[in-house]
């Protein structure tokens, strides 16, 4: 029994010689089965001191006495693996954070990246690059441009940072933005709801939600231009899914906290105005209608894209063109007009007989008479040398031709449809 006890004692004692040593490892399972180990000497001790036969007093005095340090030993271990447990999990904490923050710096900069790259450069140089939409201009210089080169005028009256266009396709929607960003020296963020959109869920809102802080964290004047709305805003309906849902709010929630916002716009453009949530709508401070080109407006339009191109000048000739170009969107003309252009080559692709004059090919015509000046040569368009065709101007009948191809994109019914919108709205 002596033996057992003072073996017992000694691995007990070289247990907690170990358990103590060990300061730089944290491993409390390891601590937990020394614990375990002591508790089963203890049992095995209380078995002893309950023995009817243990007739030596000194015996049981140093069994109790090594029964009291066990009991000392375990508590002292609790208290140590406590303090290790405690430390450990400090430890983990202090670990974990940074990498959290990692994560979250690098998507921050993803999406910042993502941001970025919506950014283009303005293709105009301002509205005076636009031809007719006097009355959309005036009102784009009076709320959004004036209040940046004239603020001391706006003082008293609430800022206008919300846009909305509406309008035919082709009336010039995009290109009044670009304008507007090109007059103003904002940096152009232009987006469309493919952009924004995500199959993952959450990413759709955290990509809308980074475009407008975007614009809180910069500094300099700022245009968010997101193309087709409708694509992102159309009414809410009863059977769409949770996910769309959850983004139009998220929407208007970020269109509510930027009109505090005096360094950014936020201009939307949409074919289809009435197929917009109406909670949607009310939050933009201008809705703006962009109508087709009048007699007028068609004709500065003609004359800006034929600029150089020689052509009659007299307001007659044009007549036929302006009443044939009737409920053309300015994209149609630029149609047209390319159209016209093209006409001339084609004629000279199947021509076959040619005029050669001051290192040209010219289409020999029925008007041209022999005077000795050029010489005469039978060849396909084809087989003439690479860059030696003279170019044919374009005529007044290019354009009057090419109208029998060019056909208007917006029918009148759908004309009208925009008509009653805006009387109603």
């Amino acid at each position: 029994m002596s033996q057992n006890l003072d073996t017992l004692y000694s691995e007990a004692f070289q247990w907690f010689v170990s358990f103590r040593n060990m300061q730089t490892e944290f491993d409390v399972l390891t601590r937990q089965e020394i614990i375990s180990y002591l508790g089963s000497c203890l049992n095995y001790i209380n078995e002893i001191l309950l023995e009817e036969n243990s007739e030596n007093e000194m015996y049981i005095t140093a069994i109790s006495f090594l029964k009291q340090q066990l009991l000392n030993n375990i508590s002292l271990m609790e208290k140590l693996i406590n303090k290790c447990v405690v430390k450990k999990a400090k430890i983990r904490i202090n670990i974990d954070r940074p990498t959290e923050n990692i994560k979250q710096d690098n998507e921050y900069s993803k999406l910042r990246s993502s941001v970025e790259n919506t950014q283009i450069i303005p293709r105009t140089k301002g509205l005076c690059d636009i031809a007719g939409l006097d009355n959309v201009k005036d009102i784009l210089r009076t709320f959004f441009i004036s209040p940046i080169k004239q603020p001391q005028l706006y003082k008293h009256l609430k800022y206008c940072n919300c846009l909305l266009l509406f309008g035919p396709p082709g009336t010039g929607k995009t290109r009044l933005v670009d304008a507007l960003a090109a007059e103003t020296g904002a940096i152009f963020l232009s987006v469309t709801a493919s952009s924004i959109l995500s199959k993952y869920i959450g990413e759709s809102e955290k990509m809308l939600r980074s475009l407008f802080q975007y614009i809180h964290d910069n500094d300099r004047q700022t245009i968010l231009f997101i193309d087709e709305i409708d694509g992102l805003c159309r009414q809410r309906m009863q059977d769409e899914t949770d996910h769309s849902r959850r983004l139009k709010t998220e929407f208007m929630c970020q269109i509510s906290t930027f009109e505090a916002s005096r360094k950014g716009y936020l201009v939307c453009a949409t074919n289809c105005p009435w197929e917009l949530d109406t909670a949607f709508i009310r939050r933009f401070h201008k809705r703006l209608y962009v109508p087709l080109p009048n007699e007028q407006e068609r004709y500065n339009l003609l004359k800006l894209y034929t600029d150089n191109t020689p052509l009659e000048t007299t307001h007659e000739c044009w007549e036929p063109i302006l009443r044939g170009t009737e409920g053309y969107s300015a994209s149609d003309i630029v149609q047209l007009v390319q159209h016209a252009l093209t006409i001339p080559i084609i004629q000279l692709q199947q021509n076959k007989v040619w005029k050669f004059c001051d290192h040209y090919y010219e289409a020999l015509s029925s008007r041209d008479s022999f005077d000795g000046t050029y010489t005469i040569h039978f060849a396909d368009f084809n087989n003439l040398p690479p860059n030696s065709v003279k170019a044919r101007n374009s005529t007044i009948n290019d354009l009057i031709e090419a109208l029998k191809e060019v056909k208007k994109t917006v029918g009148d019914e759908e004309v009208q449809k925009y008509h009653c919108y805006v009387n109603n709205y």
